[in-house]
């Protein structure tokens, strides 16, 4: 069984990929281990008055890992996704990224042409050992 820890630590890597900022973040994890509360309550928990909290929800609702419980009489419960679905977010943006490379990928030779090579300084990198080489000549083919 993994550490609390390291669990925290993987969690907070995971939501900072989704550009969440700390603060959001920070409200994530509390909202995940207390379950859903009042705002009022999580903006005790962190220290930080209420409107900020209302501002912290806003980036989480619109990353997709927030909900707003039914408005009751004067205050509303705040819940946040599963961590299933921040799985889901991040499987998204590696298809994204993915599909962008794919694209650049396939259109790399036009682009090239429109690469302006003589017109900057002129620069002679000097190659040291098998490794560097070959490292460089994969480029080459690649392009």
């Amino acid at each position: 069984m993994l550490s609390q820890k390291y669990l925290k630590e993987n969690l907070y890597t995971s939501l900072k990929e989704l550009g969440l900022s700390n603060r959001e973040i920070d409200l994530y994890i509390l909202s995940l281990k207390l379950g859903p509360k009042p705002i009022s309550e999580l903006s005790e928990y962190l220290h930080i008055p209420r409107p900020n909290v209302y501002k912290y929800l806003k980036g989480l609702n619109k990353v997709g890992l927030a909900n707003l419980a039914e408005k009751k009489k004067y205050s509303r419960d705040f819940m946040v996704e599963s961590p299933n679905k921040i799985v889901e977010l991040l499987n998204k943006k590696n298809n994204n990224i993915e599909n962008l490379e794919h694209n650049l990928t396939e259109n790399l030779p036009d682009l090239l042409a429109l690469y302006a090579q003589g017109k900057g300084p002129l620069t002679v990198k000097i190659l040291e050992g098998k490794k560097q080489f070959l490292k460089t000549f994969d480029a080459i083919l690649k392009e």
